[in-house]
């Protein structure tokens, strides 16, 4: 299987992303995996994408250095690997990189690789499903969503449901919480030129 994550900021995509391959790894150590129970099979190798800040340390921009990292791992992933993808091709336009990022994820199937790839594109984990019906793809596509606990959107649990997307990603919770809405800023604001002067400033 290859999952699209969709859902949530800071709602638990990355650490949901990065803890699959900490499972995988603990598997082939012989540690017991956390758990109450799993399916997993052995791997030939684990491959992840996970953001930078930067672009690539021989002058690369962001997204060039992104399209390389890729590369290097489609030349060796297999139908015994595992991929992890954390907002690949975020370094351009969301139309742009939702389409290069099908393309990639499409090729993934097409080996049988599993894999997460964990994304703000929505139109991802609408359209790609449909290729399941695809003649050569070895590997299905489906989608998780990190969801919102509705009752109370500050505590933002880490909750993975297997459903369709809701194509929110909650960010104006998280903008109201840092008070980043216009009625929050000009309240500021006029409160801050309303507010009287400390001694020393009149």
């Amino acid at each position: 299987m290859i999952y699209i994550l969709t859902g949530a900021n800071n709602g638990g995509k990355s650490v949901f992303t990065g803890s699959v391959g900490l499972a995988y790894a603990m598997l082939h150590l012989g540690v017991p995996i956390p758990a109450a129970q799993a399916r997993m099979g052995l791997l030939d190798g684990i491959y992840t994408h996970f953001p930078k800040e930067n672009g690539g340390e021989d002058g690369r921009g962001r997204f060039e250095d992104e399209c390389a990292r890729i590369k290097a791992i489609t030349d060796r992933i297999t139908g015994d690997s595992l991929f992890l993808f954390d907002e690949l091709f975020s370094g351009t336009s969301s139309g742009e990189g939702a389409y290069i990022a099908a393309e990639v994820i499409r090729f993934c199937a097409f080996v049988g690789a599993r894999g997460v790839f964990a994304t703000h594109l929505h139109s991802l984990a609408e359209t790609l499903p449909a290729c399941n019906g695809e003649d050569g793809l070895r590997s299905k596509i489906d989608t998780l969503v990190a969801s919102v606990d509705e009752d109370d959107s500050a505590r933002r649990p880490y909750r993975i449901r297997r459903c369709r997307p809701d194509g929110h990603s909650y960010a104006y919770d998280i903008a109201r919480k840092y008070a980043l809405t216009y009625e929050q800023l000009t309240g500021r604001r006029i409160e801050k030129e309303h507010a009287p002067k400390p001694a020393a400033e009149r």
